[in-house]
């Protein structure tokens, strides 16, 4: 995986992710590719279920301006917000964000050298 390629969001990162739409620390919709321009977002979770067009302009958008992305499949309930779901979410708040990139790092140190991982 490269440093701003995707990867998939983890089980255990589910329930963070509620916290954070809890904050409103989230930029969905239009407001999403605004806020990627104006380097507003450190971290962008697209859904499983985003059409081709919309996944490959988010990803480029990101690796233009280095910004992370991870992937979650929809039926998760992170893309649900009130009565409408939504194609892809980013993280305005760097700590967050941080949080995130550090737990599924470790993850994957941890399955790549078949231990648990510590806490």
């Amino acid at each position: 995986m490269t440093k701003f390629g995707a990867s998939w969001v983890k089980n255990s990162s589910l329930a963070f992710i509620g916290l954070i739409k809890k904050a409103r620390a989230i930029v969905v919709g239009d407001a999403l590719m605004t806020a990627i321009r104006a380097q507003k977002v450190f971290l962008v979770i697209i859904s499983s279920g985003a059409s081709p067009r919309t996944h490959k302009q988010l990803a480029d958008k990101c690796t233009f301006y280095r910004i992370p992305v991870m992937m979650a499949d929809v039926t998760t309930g992170i893309f649900h917000l009130g009565d409408k779901t939504v194609a892809a979410l980013g993280i305005t708040q760097r700590s967050m964000a941080s949080h995130l990139i550090d737990e599924e790092m470790r993850e994957a140190y941890a399955k790549e050298t078949g231990s648990k991982s510590q806490q």
